[in-house]
């Protein structure tokens, strides 16, 4: 499991356990691809803050049984095929039926914990012979430039890759508590 926690482990926020997940992975060296599936038979996701010990809505991410379907009976199912011959990914995401409860002070807290890790921007590097540098993601795209006055300038792209995702899901529910104000005055 993972416990999000504020100041110390005595502040904590969410809680996320994985009851049951299976995880599949087939490497196929002969036609040089990638397989893997991943899938999330049940999640258990609490609010774990002090000041929400007596509130209906403890359980955030809970299951649902719709009509005995044992079929979308999953929180998710996400498969993954990496082609190397091609350069070609292909991603399916099958979402089920969870129900997800949304409480905008959990909300708020849960997203301070994760304003920690923000990106900076991309930087552009320039030498004395007018090349920059830009990264972009994990690729990296060269400038030069040899004469300035001629206009001239060669760009080198990284190589174009095919990408394929697909979503689809199930009866999920979105459950919205209106609390009044967040801090609990008023």
């Amino acid at each position: 499991g993972l416990e999000l926690c504020g100041i110390d482990t005595y502040d904590p926020v969410i809680s996320l356990v994985a009851i049951e997940t299976d995880i599949a992975l087939q490497l196929f060296h002969d036609t040089n691809k990638i397989c893997a599936e991943v899938t999330l038979h049940n999640l258990v996701c609490e609010d774990r803050r002090i000041g929400a010990i007596n509130r209906h809505f403890k359980s955030l991410i809970t299951q649902v049984d719709i009509d005995g379907d044992s079929n979308h009976q999953d929180v998710f199912c996400l498969s993954y095929t990496r082609c190397i011959a091609t350069d070609s990914t292909d991603v399916n995401v099958i979402i089920g039926t969870p129900q997800i409860v949304l409480l905008p002070d959990a909300l708020t807290e849960l997203l301070e914990f994760m304003e920690a890790g923000t990106r900076s921007e991309p930087k552009i590097e320039y030498s004395n012979s007018y090349d920059a540098s830009v990264e972009v993601g994990m690729e990296c795209v060269e400038i030069h430039c040899s004469n300035p006055e001629d206009g001239g300038i060669e760009v080198s792209l990284p190589k174009v890759k095919k990408m394929n995702i697909k979503l689809m899901t199930s009866d999920c529910r979105f459950v919205f508590v209106d609390m009044g104000s967040a801090s609990g005055k008023g």
